[in-house]
């Protein structure tokens, strides 16, 4: 079933041209309805040529003796209303129904809808602000910084250290692994997260591998006594789930 509301013609960019004014101002001129109009240019033309609602504005400027077939700027076109003063009504007042600042503003309601969704869209990141973003980013830059740093310092005692050479491969992956939880745990795994920003969606999940890798920490032995040394000092719930963590690392720990 054909819905007029749903027509692509409701949005068409263009304006009808000025022989296609000339045959709706024929048929007015000769009391045809304004459907029936319709119908006549959409078989002419093509279908969706002419909406219904483009019929009914030039139907009702004839009606006003205005016969002229320029095409004239309407305030209701999207690409012609300026969100600033959207904006500034709904700082104003930010409890006006979507038809008040329609009035308040004398532009269609579709207009005040359209132009609400697209206000909407740059309202969406909660820094929408430059020197906003930089409040943020700022401070994680100085944290990654100095996160690099003092893993840089941790790695250079480890390699300073005598007979790294003589160490065992499971010291050294153990080693590996340390640093990758120091190096979470100091914050510079936030710089795939700060490179997310502007860059590509691939680092949101670096980021979340490289931070979720904290947890291989509670499985090491040193972490896990420290864990149940520190279980007695939780209140009861909370240490009945610690002590069960560490249960369950110890029965999946390899003999």
């Amino acid at each position: 079933m054909f819905c007029p509301w749903c027509s692509p013609a409701m949005n068409q960019p263009y304006p009808l041209t000025k022989e296609q004014v000339r045959l709706l101002l024929y048929d007015f001129r000769i009391e045809k309805t304004a459907a029936n109009s319709i119908a006549d240019i959409n078989t002419a033309f093509g279908p969706d040529t002419v909406s219904k609602s483009t019929a009914y504005d030039w139907y009702s400027r004839f009606q006003k003796g205005n016969e002229s077939l320029e095409d004239q700027p309407r305030t209701g076109r999207p690409s012609e209303f300026d969100n600033s003063a959207l904006q500034e009504a709904l700082e104003a007042n930010n409890r006006q129904t979507s038809r008040e600042l329609a009035d308040l503003l004398g532009v269609s309601h579709t207009t005040i809808l359209h132009h609400l969704a697209e206000l909407g869209k740059k309202a969406n990141c909660w820094l929408s602000s430059p020197y906003y973003i930089w409040t943020f980013a700022g401070p994680v830059m100085v944290t990654i910084l100095l996160g690099a740093v003092f893993m840089y310092l941790a790695i250079r005692t480890y390699c300073q250290c005598g007979n790294v050479g003589h160490r065992s491969r499971k010291y050294n992956l153990r080693v590996v692994r340390t640093t990758v939880s120091l190096s979470c745990l100091l914050g510079t795994g936030w710089v795939f997260g700060f490179l997310y920003m502007q860059v590509t969606p691939i680092f949101v999940y670096a980021f979340t591998i490289v931070n979720a890798s904290q947890v291989t920490c509670t499985r090491r032995a040193s972490a896990r006594r420290s864990v149940e040394h520190d279980a007695g000092r939780l209140s009861p719930t909370k240490s009945f789930y610690v002590v069960r963590l560490a249960a369950w690392n110890e029965e999946r720990r390899p003999d």
